[in-house]
């Protein structure tokens, strides 16, 4: 008697099976990165023009409401706790657009009373380093808007043309003259108000 030995085949994968699997995961993978690399772009962008918005917010507030605040040192022109408290003539925001990184700063400005002006916050534009905002064409350098005590009239230095509004742009990193912005602010001459 003789013994055969039957071999059954598992069920099993062939290469090209692996392959295309291996393939299709790549691709998805691909997409994905890409994907996430542009909604952090954006949300940073985002947060950016929040920034911008809730900074002329608050100055403008400050004015209308009339809030005392603790003077500068002469030395620091920072605002410390050993100032003395006072109500400025005007408070504004001063967004950096020349250092690196950009900054936003919230002035108290009060000509009888040196040094002005005197900041009280400053913080980054962004947290993701390499954004990028510019002005429109016609407005060069640094953007100062003031708010004066206590009916936060708006005025600013480096108006733009007559008929325009201010309006800030905000470019992702590597950004050349052709790009889109992927956020925009835009602040009424006249009036002051971030939209």
């Amino acid at each position: 008697m003789s013994h055969v030995t039957r071999h059954t085949s598992l069920p099993a994968f062939t290469l090209i099976e692996v392959l295309l699997v291996v393939l299709i995961i790549g691709i998805l993978a691909a997409t994905g990165f890409s994907s996430i690399g542009k909604f952090t772009e954006s949300a940073s962008a985002g947060s950016a023009r929040d920034r911008i918005i809730s900074m002329i917010n608050k100055a403008r507030s400050y004015a209308l409401n009339g809030r005392d605040t603790h003077w500068c040192s002469e030395a620091s022109g920072v605002v410390g706790a050993t100032g003395d408290k006072k109500v400025p003539e005007s408070y504004g925001v001063k967004i950096i657009f020349s250092g690196t990184p950009q900054k936003l700063q919230l002035l108290a400005l009060d000509s009888k009373n040196p040094p002005s002006p005197c900041i009280m916050e400053e913080r980054n534009l962004f947290e993701k380093a390499g954004m990028l905002a510019k002005t429109q064409t016609e407005i060069t350098g640094d953007q100062e808007f003031y708010y004066s005590v206590p009916f936060g009239d708006f005025s600013m230095k480096n108006p733009p043309a007559a008929s325009s509004n201010i309006t800030i742009n905000i470019y992702p990193p590597n950004a050349d003259e052709n790009t889109t912005p992927l956020r925009t602010v835009t602040i009424n001459k006249n009036i002051g108000i971030p939209e």
